[in-house]
């Protein structure tokens, strides 16, 4: 068991570690994250290839709770995806919250 992976708290940091930990199935945290009234959400287009392979192809936004956001933090942050400059690469368990755009 994961050490990390105690405390329960019903955010999106402690659902992905939990997925993370395999204490958790994927069906099972897709029911969680579908109960957080405000989850955030990104919009991204790409396509299915070979082998049901997925590739993005740009962010076409965020919202949240159904609500369109526009930050340009977010667009850094998810910019990195694209535009990574040699091994340094910022990461957050939730940027959302770290943005202090949800709580």
């Amino acid at each position: 068991m994961c050490n990390s992976c105690n405390i329960r708290v019903n955010k999106l940091p402690a659902l992905l570690a939990r997925l993370a930990c395999g204490e958790m199935a994927l069906n099972d945290y897709m029911s969680s994250v579908r109960l957080l009234q405000d989850r955030p959400k990104i919009l991204l287009e790409g396509s299915i290839g070979k082998g049901s392979a997925i590739s993005l192809m740009k962010i076409l936004g965020y919202s949240i709770g159904g609500q369109r956001v526009t930050n340009t933090d977010l667009d850094a942050y998810f910019g990195q995806i694209w535009h990574k400059e040699g091994d340094n690469v910022r990461w957050s368990p939730d940027i959302f919250a770290e943005l202090q755009l949800i709580q």
